[in-house]
């Protein structure tokens, strides 16, 4: 059975990835919302 600090650890380290796949998550809509700001600006102009 793990120790309390192996177990803490662990989930300190899965914080850490959930953290970083919600960052990388927010920049994928920044650059989804500029490519529509993008494809609106071509369109109004078109």
């Amino acid at each position: 059975m793990p120790t309390f600090e192996e177990r803490v650890a662990y989930l300190e380290g899965r914080v850490e990835e959930h953290g970083r796949s919600l960052t990388d998550l927010g920049e994928g809509f920044v650059r989804i919302d500029h490519r529509i700001d993008g494809l609106d600006q071509k369109i109004e102009s078109g």
